[in-house]
């Protein structure tokens, strides 16, 4: 059984992120959370940051303005409308 999820982060004419991952963290409307290999299916739009964790010490964070993020079928994806980082 897979123990990571694949994780796929884009802007406009952009990839950021394309590797796999322990788990992702963002902040949506109701707060922080958490996704995890196998979560269950669901989108929102999410603000301010995103961190990937490929491994315990390994995190790749990038502060964001909005964005999408998606899970289905163990991958997260992200599409950004904008990002305060170039």
């Amino acid at each position: 059984m897979q123990k990571n999820l694949n994780v796929i982060i884009r802007k406009k004419d952009q990839l950021l992120f394309s590797d796999s991952a322990e788990s992702v963290s963002s902040i949506n409307d109701t707060g922080s959370f958490d996704v995890l290999p196998y979560h269950k299916s669901f989108v929102c739009i999410i603000k301010e940051k995103i961190e990937v964790r490929k491994t315990q010490d390994n995190i790749f964070s990038i502060p964001i303005e909005r964005g999408i993020f998606q899970v289905r079928n163990n991958q997260v994806e992200i599409y950004l409308f904008q990002t305060t980082k170039n």
